[in-house]
């Protein structure tokens, strides 16, 4: 016959059965920046996802609905009208996918095509950013100029700084029977950094020595075109 006793040993013995063992826990890693990163036994904190949700590139409608996300910096996001990507450069949005831009100019003739100095032809503006840029870019300008046409000096300037020119001379030939020589000017450059926050002015610019378009001189500007594309700085 079991007695009380033994009885109550036996229900404590059923007792310790049922209870389960403490899990043994592992503390969160760091990996980068995440500083609650899961390791194998350790419990998910809600700061996990917090902090993970920072780094992914979420999706929007479009820009505006991006600035309404105060996301931390380094965060990224697209713009899914557009299909341009943007990265968190503190506290504000910067464009990832390069900026492309193009202008096409008109053809300039008169009296004088050129006067004497300095003439902006072209002008292609680069939107501001919250990030540091590198500004790339090229022109053509051709022009039908006469041999005796006074010099004339074509530039790319970014920022109000020349970044490459052309140098075209007076030609020392006989023009007892004018006609017309076709310069076709074709300039390139890159590299060039642009300020972070302001809009950065790319021109082409024709600085000549004396009035164009006049008898047996004349020089018209036929063809015009200017291109500059802007690259976040490191890509």
């Amino acid at each position: 016959m079991t007695t009380i006793t033994e009885l109550e040993a036996r229900i404590a013995a059923l007792e310790t059965l049922a209870t389960p063992a403490p899990l043994v826990t592992t503390p969160p890693i760091t990996i980068g920046s995440l500083t609650d990163v899961p390791a194998p036994g350790s419990p998910i904190a809600a700061q996990w996802a917090q902090n993970v949700s920072g780094m992914v590139v979420h999706r929007f409608t479009n820009l505006a609905t991006i600035g309404g996300w105060a996301a931390p910096n380094g965060a990224r996001a697209v713009a899914v009208d557009t299909g341009v990507e943007y990265r968190r450069i503190g506290g504000a949005w910067s464009q990832i996918t390069p900026w492309i831009g193009s202008n096409v100019g008109t053809a300039l003739a008169g009296s004088p095509t050129v006067p004497v100095g300095t003439v902006y032809i072209n002008t292609v503006n680069v939107p501001a950013d919250a990030g540091p840029r590198v500004i790339s870019g090229s022109c053509l300008v051709r022009f039908d100029k006469w041999p005796a046409a006074p010099p004339v000096t074509v530039a790319i300037v970014v920022a109000g700084t020349a970044v490459v020119q052309y140098e075209m001379q007076t030609e020392t030939v006989d023009i007892s029977t004018p006609a017309f020589r076709r310069h076709n000017v074709a300039m390139s450059f890159g590299g060039v950094l642009a300020p972070a926050a302001a809009v950065t002015v790319v021109q082409v610019r024709v600085t000549t020595t004396a009035n164009y378009n006049t008898v047996g001189t004349t020089a018209d500007i036929t063809v015009n075109r200017l291109d500059a594309t802007a690259t976040p700085r490191g890509y």
